[in-house]
């Protein structure tokens, strides 16, 4: 999985961190293709894109299928809606910029329950990512 911070992997077998820049890392996880990772930002603007961009390009080179999700708009409702069809269409991971960390928080705490992994980025639910 992708962290907001110097870009790191997680085997999904041993949920160990890899760092990113080792090729044993990237090799490794590299042979499960099927690992969907769904971004879902607050907003569009120049940070979630390059943080798009950035997770885009690991994705890319260690086979994981990254989708971004931006809302129509910023309430957290439409956040929610993100999040749950994600979860439907069979997230292994999100990463989320919380829009309203209250108000997700139930989102969060459905979708971990699922067995998805939570990372956030810029801004947290209250609900912690890790389990």
């Amino acid at each position: 999985l992708f962290l907001n911070t110097g870009i790191t992997i997680v085997d999904k077998t041993n949920n160990k961190g890899k760092n990113a820049n080792s090729e044993k890392s990237v090799a490794a996880f590299s042979t499960d293709p099927q690992v969907k990772v769904f971004f879902i930002p607050i907003i569009k603007d120049q940070l979630f894109f390059i943080i798009e961009q950035g997770a885009r390009n690991m994705a890319d080179l260690s086979g994981v299928v990254f989708t971004t999700e931006y809302p129509a708009n910023s309430r957290p409702e439409e956040q929610i809606r993100l999040i749950n069809d994600a979860v439907k269409k069979g997230a292994d991971a999100l990463m989320i910029a919380a829009s309203d960390p209250i108000a997700i928080t139930g989102a969060i705490v459905d979708a971990k329950e699922k067995g998805v992994k939570i990372i956030y980025i810029d801004a947290a639910a209250y609900e912690p990512a890790a389990s």
